[in-house]
């Protein structure tokens, strides 16, 4: 599936992918910035489907949020493909505010927050 935005004035909006098949919304705030999931068209050491968090701005743009990749114990144990955002907050002096997760290079999962200050 994709993630979608419907609105009684533009209907339905496909949101596009981080350059993967599938996407995911699970946010929104009030000023329209939307966060969730979407596969980037890489694979994993698995083989499965890497997927990472996005913000997608209210002009249409689509930023890839990254995962805690480097970061873990061994530093080097293949994790740290995948992240997810779950929840963004209204502008706060000029940052808005994402909690996720991510797994680090352990493949571990952490609780992530994201700070993305707005220009």
């Amino acid at each position: 599936g994709r993630a979608f935005l419907w609105t009684e004035r533009t209907g339905m909006v496909d949101l596009g992918t981080l350059g993967g098949r599938t996407s995911c919304a699970n946010d929104v705030n009030d000023s329209g910035y939307i966060v969730g999931v979407s596969q980037t068209g890489e694979t994993d050491r698995r083989g499965l489907p890497v997927t990472h968090a996005f913000l997608r701005l209210p002009d249409g743009t689509m930023q890839d949020l990254g995962t805690l990749g480097d970061v873990g114990r061994g530093g080097g144990g293949g994790g740290g493909e995948h992240s997810s955002a779950a929840a963004i907050s209204d502008e706060v002096d000029g940052t808005l505010w994402i909690a996720g997760h991510s797994h680090d290079s352990d493949a571990r999962i952490r609780a992530v927050v994201w700070a993305v200050r707005l220009a």
